[in-house]
């Protein structure tokens, strides 16, 4: 299972630099769905990860609380700061 997380963990980096890098639309686009595909499945890759890391309980439920809390405020925050990034640099 880690070589398979190894093997995500790859994809959505190199997806990010060819979105920078695309040269057109096309490009730019398919970019964004393979940072789509591997997020998708990266996310319940590291939710299964911590299901087997901590035994059933309050520090799973924990765990578990606070990555969706993290979850929730990485991706808003990424949406802003991407609409924030873009207004400024067009």
């Amino acid at each position: 299972m880690l070589r398979r997380l190894k093997g995500i963990d790859r994809r959505e980096p190199l997806a990010s630099l060819a979105g920078g890098l695309a040269p057109t639309a096309e490009v730019l686009i398919v970019a964004r769905v393979l940072q789509g595909l591997a997020t998708a499945a990266a996310t319940p890759a590291g939710l299964a990860l911590l299901i087997t890391s901590f035994p059933e309980g309050p520090l799973r439920r924990k765990a578990l609380g606070l990555n969706g809390a993290l979850m929730s405020a990485g991706f808003t925050t990424g949406a802003i700061l991407g609409g924030v990034l873009t207004d400024l640099l067009s």
